[in-house]
């Protein structure tokens, strides 16, 4: 009889778990803190140990609103989703931290769905599953999104029907993509001035930024990031129309350098600007019929693009187009004029600056090819001359030794001081463009970092260790190291 008496407590006891295994608050247009949660979640939302913990899957319901406004800590257990179909408004003053427990796997991820106006400002979440975005118009700012695996979606980031701004954001060592959209999901999304570094931890054949159609009143823009990696077949950016649809995009101020490629622009319908970009010694894989193009152009005649004012340096190939993808270098006019930097981008000890694999005309005037000399430019572009059934590239007249870049010291570019420093140092951009600074320690650990604008930028250095660091300078052609000595 006592048995029974257990079997019957134990079958109550499973059926009161299994009730409350989620939780959605009440739908009342409520506004809610993480406390409020604790208090009326039944259980799934607890505080303990100076942390909140999700322990079972959460909704924040339609009509409400979840306020995060103090510095904390939320552990999430494993395979739990967090789903806002209301407002998170994420707003600490320094950091609120959104983790996996210490002792399972990751948490499986965090969804935005119909979320209007939810904002993440200096969010650091380490080991999710992914954040999902489904028409969700919402705003990033100083978040750093790392170790995320692909169990729920496939980049860090992923994007259906949503235009989010992404802001000075932090994306490191992801399985997958840092940001990414659905092919048929068209999004708009503004990347801005964020450091994407060492994702595609998982090696695959996938581009740090993979992007669908837009959403077909405002453009893709991706402005100002920091791209870079170490993984074989990690590329920089892509965006594409494999799927249809239709594509507009503003690609420009961005460093994009050691990936398997820099950008690939694939499909039709597309017009994209890319400007002022600075893209170096994409090369990774090392095989140059599989990838290390600084930009390639796969499509047909409705892939369009003005490409200006870029560095394209040091990768197997400068610029390749491919089936009949109509890009423009410079036509004379001022909507493309040009001046780009083409050079040194070499496989099979040959320099392939710009490969026309098209029957198309191609433009490419009032651009720099590494050479005064019309001849030497000639040897450096692939196009009828190599090969009759290729269209002509016109590249002459060219962009003859600018701003005398070969002849440029390290002088006239930058000062840096004091040096030693004890409180901070100063670096004094004395050229007309801008650039962008690292610093690391003697361990190779990056310790700061940013973009220069001309003028002055004070770095502060009151935390950092007594030690000898390394400053590296980038310029839209150069890369400068010097010696940092930090006194306190």
């Amino acid at each position: 009889m006592k048995k029974n008496i257990y079997l019957i407590y134990l079958i109550i006891t499973l059926f009161s778990f299994s009730s409350n295994a989620q939780y959605s608050t009440p739908g009342n247009y409520g506004s809610y803190t993480l406390d409020d949660l604790v208090a009326i979640s039944g259980g799934v939302v607890v505080f303990n140990d100076n942390s909140f913990w999700f322990t079972e899957d959460v909704t924040i319901s339609q009509t409400d609103t979840l306020y995060i406004a103090d510095d904390g800590i939320l552990n999430i257990y494993e395979d739990v989703l967090w789903t806002i179909k209301g407002v998170l408004l994420m707003t600490p003053p320094d950091e609120f931290l959104v983790n996996k427990t210490s002792e399972g796997g990751n948490f499986r991820g965090i969804r935005f769905e119909d979320s209007p106006a939810s904002r993440l400002y200096n969010m650091l979440s380490i080991g999710g599953g992914g954040i999902k975005l489904v028409n969700s118009d919402m705003e990033f700012h100083n978040c750093s999104i790392t170790y995320y695996d692909q169990g729920y979606c496939s980049a860090a980031i992923d994007l259906f029907q949503s235009d989010p701004l992404i802001y000075d954001c932090f994306f490191e060592y992801n399985d997958g993509a840092a940001i990414a959209s659905a092919a048929n999901g068209a999004s708009s999304p503004r990347i801005i001035k964020n450091h994407i570094w060492y994702n595609d931890d998982s090696n695959q054949n996938v581009p740090q930024i993979n992007l669908g159609t837009s959403n077909g009143t405002d453009p893709i823009v991706i402005d100002s990031n920091s791209i870079s990696s170490f993984q074989e077949m990690s590329g920089g950016i892509t965006v594409s129309t494999l799927a249809g649809g239709n594509l507009l995009a503003f690609i420009r101020g961005n460093i994009i350098e050691r990936n398997r490629y820099g950008i690939a622009v694939i499909g039709d319908n597309i017009h994209s600007v890319i400007s002022g970009n600075i893209i170096l010694d994409n090369f990774n894989q090392g095989e140059p019929m599989q990838g290390g193009s600084g930009i390639n152009f796969y499509g047909g005649e409705s892939n369009t693009s003005m490409v200006s004012h870029n560095i394209i340096k040091g990768n197997l190939w400068g610029i390749t187009i491919v089936l009949n993808a109509k890009p423009n270098m410079g036509d004379g006019s001022s909507e493309s004029p040009g001046y780009n930097r083409i050079l040194h981008n070499i496989n099979s000890f040959q320099d392939y600056n710009l490969y026309n694999n098209t029957s198309g005309e191609i433009m490419a005037l009032n651009n720099f090819w590494g050479t005064e000399d019309v001849a030497e430019a000639e040897e450096t572009i692939y196009h009828v001359v190599d090969d009759p059934s290729l269209g002509e590239v016109f590249f002459d007249p060219m962009w003859t030794n600018p701003l005398g870049i070969e002849k440029q010291t390290e002088e006239m570019l930058f000062t840096v001081y004091p040096n030693p420093c004890s409180h901070y140092f100063r670096i004094e951009l004395q050229d007309g463009e801008s650039a962008y600074y690292e610093v690391f320690d003697v361990l190779g650990h990056r310790i700061a970092d940013g973009f220069l604008d001309v003028g002055t930028k004070d770095i502060y250095t009151q935390s950092w260790e007594k030690a000898v660091y390394y400053l590296r300078i980038k310029t839209s052609d150069r890369v400068f190291n010097k010696t940092l000595i930090v006194e306190q």
